[in-house]
């Protein structure tokens, strides 16, 4: 389990119109420094799960701030940084919640016994959703916040998004869940990152290079937990 400090109070806001909803994301962060031998134990697969268990030994997340946004700023970042195309995010993030509380029934059955289909406890897949606002909230995140402008956003390669900072280049991993623990899935991406630090370093070797991967959890309608890993390689040659 990762372990996570905070210093402020989790305020949820007051539910609004969908047309007008208001968000708040609250962030959290944490740095490590990678080393060679670590950059090492992502290039060897064999060895990954070793380098899982140490960086997730390190990692300490703090409190930093609250973000607050408006929806058509989050119908803009799923826009810009989704990787699955959603006309409206901020209607179908209520949804998404209506489904999870149980307040949009399918009114069909998901099985069917006489050909021995099982009965699925779950109405709807949800996963799309999941995905595109976390990478939304991730790109925001990485301009408001860290001070970061977009060079990239692959689609269906990684990393999910490149960006820039002055004379620093950012490799940005998203990853995203609904009420449950991000931890897994921040470091899958953490080793991702890593990994990709011996094939970029070569590229960009008058450039700085880090690496970013965003955890966000939806932990209601307008309220979200973003959780911030920064990678930074400490190497001296590869």
């Amino acid at each position: 389990m990762v372990k996570v400090k905070v210093y402020k109070t989790l305020k949820l806001l007051p539910i609004q119109d969908v047309r007008h909803m208001r968000y708040r994301a609250y962030i959290r962060d944490c740095t490590l420094d990678v080393t060679e031998r670590e950059i090492a134990l992502a290039v060897d697969r064999v060895r990954g799960r070793s380098l899982e268990r140490l960086i997730r030994s390190r990692i300490l997340f703090i409190g930093r701030m609250y973000l607050d946004f408006h929806s058509t700023t989050l119908k803009e970042m799923v826009r810009r940084f989704g990787e699955t195309m959603i006309a409206a995010p901020e209607a179908e993030l209520m949804r998404l919640f209506d489904v999870i509380e149980g307040l949009a029934p399918r009114g069909v059955p998901t099985g069917f016994r006489r050909l021995y289909i099982p009965f699925s406890s779950l109405k709807y897949s949800i996963a799309a959703v999941e995905g595109a606002i976390g990478e939304a909230l991730a790109g925001l995140v990485m301009m408001k916040v860290y001070g970061f402008r977009a060079l990239a956003r692959p689609i269906g390669l990684s990393p999910d998004i490149v960006m820039e900072r002055d004379s620093v280049l950012a490799l940005v991993e998203s990853k995203a869940t609904i009420l449950s623990d991000i931890t897994k899935g921040i470091l899958e991406g953490a080793i991702r990152i890593i990994d990709h630090f011996s094939h970029f370093r070569p590229l960009v070797r008058e450039r700085m290079l880090e690496g970013y991967v965003i955890g966000t959890t939806l932990h209601d309608r307008n309220f979200f937990i973003v959780d911030v890993l920064r990678l930074r390689p400490r190497i001296t040659r590869l």
